[in-house]
């Protein structure tokens, strides 16, 4: 009977310890795929809320440093309702599309590629963003 119970421990000591491998493992590749999935996902909001000419948006997509030199220039373009206007049936035409995100290269970063569909252009050109890891997830810190 003892060793019917030495075995039956055994059998459960190695239960937890291959669930909980199995469970480290999920996590650890779940996390890598999640950080990358996230820098698109603030890509892809920025760039639609930059197409769009939701300028109050893309403020909040970005770091404080991008923000402040796009903020001055997108006030221009809302003063002049005439170029808003333009900008706003220009833009309204172009599509996009993320193409990837690199979150392992530089820590703290991602580098996220896109491309830009003019309506005219048989041939998307292909852009990238960089995003920086802030406190509160990815902020788009430059564009390429």
């Amino acid at each position: 009977m003892q060793q019917l119970l030495k075995i039956w421990m055994f059998n459960i000591y190695n239960m937890k310890r291959t669930i909980l491998f199995i469970f480290a493992t999920i996590l650890l590749t779940t996390s890598c795929a999640t950080q990358e999935d996230r820098a698109m996902d603030v890509a892809d909001k920025f760039l639609s809320s930059y197409f769009s000419s939701d300028y109050e948006s893309v403020s909040t997509l970005c770091s404080e440093e991008l923000a402040s030199f796009l903020l001055p220039a997108f006030q221009d373009v809302e003063a002049d309702s005439t170029v808003m206007t333009i900008v706003k049936e220009l833009s309204k035409n172009v599509n996009y599309n993320v193409l990837q995100a690199d979150t392992k290269s530089e820590k703290g970063k991602a580098f996220v590629e896109y491309e830009v569909i003019l309506p005219e252009s048989a041939t998307p050109i292909k852009k990238s963003l960089q995003l920086v890891k802030g406190s509160d997830g990815w902020l788009v810190d430059s564009l390429n």
